[in-house]
């Protein structure tokens, strides 16, 4: 199997060097020119690929969560059970903004509210994300782990919403904190509302059992509590 050719590494190396710079100074402060001497072309090189800079600028998430999604979606297929593979989603979705806070400034403060972006590949590469978390909370409604009367759309908008909001908090405070220290509270939250109380404890991580026993109003047991502390 042959690997990616001369033309597709310099598309590739123009797509980091624009997210980069874009992330540092805005897209709108940022020059094709620039782009251009970051990557060693030439900016006749840039307009082969890219037709301008919001063109280019909307190849990005096109090219980094296609990537990224497909590494995601084998390891979630690997993971028994609906409420496992939804924490589990909740921690692949925040790591690629933690390890990768260019990509999160841009899509989260550049593209998010950008309607053009809307009609792009990039955008549809986000919503395929986005619809396998639908497809994982349908799978637990299906099951019974989650409540039969869930709304999947509105539970999907929650997690994604949540998890947005404090990324871009975390942007705005200069990455002083540990983004990966909210995925828990933000999944326990909306597992309150979304468990079902009669599936057997079993059938999820240690995690799950603390919403499960509130949910049930009972006690955790000592070593489960150890097990939660460790």
């Amino acid at each position: 199997m042959s690997g990616p050719t001369k033309a597709e590494l310099r598309k590739e190396r123009i797509i980091d060097t624009a997210r980069r710079i874009f992330a540092e100074k805005g897209v709108h402060a940022a020059t094709v020119s620039e782009i251009a001497q970051e990557a060693k072309v030439s900016e006749g090189t840039i307009y082969e690929h890219f037709s301008n800079k919001e063109n280019l600028l909307f190849h990005i998430p096109e090219h980094f969560t296609q990537r990224r999604q497909r590494i995601g979606v084998y390891h979630l297929k690997l993971i028994q059970g609906a409420a496992n593979k939804l924490r589990a989603y909740a921690y692949i979705y925040t790591e690629l903004f933690h390890e990768n806070p260019d990509y999160a400034t841009i899509v989260l403060l550049y593209l998010k509210g950008n309607a053009n972006f809307r009609q792009t590949p990039g955008y549809q590469a986000i919503r395929n994300w986005f619809r396998f978390l639908t497809e994982i909370i349908n799978e637990g409604i299906e099951s019974g782990e989650f409540r039969p009367n869930v709304d999947a759309y509105i539970v999907r908008a929650l997690i994604m919403g949540a998890i947005d909001q404090v990324t871009v908090n975390w942007l705005m405070s200069g990455k002083s904190t540990n983004l990966m220290e909210t995925v828990d509270p933000i999944v326990d939250a909306v597992m309150e509302g979304i468990l079902n109380p009669e599936v057997d404890e079993d059938a999820h991580w240690s995690n799950w059992r603390r919403t499960k026993a509130r949910l049930r109003n009972k006690k955790i047991p000592a070593g489960e509590k150890k097990e939660q502390a460790g």
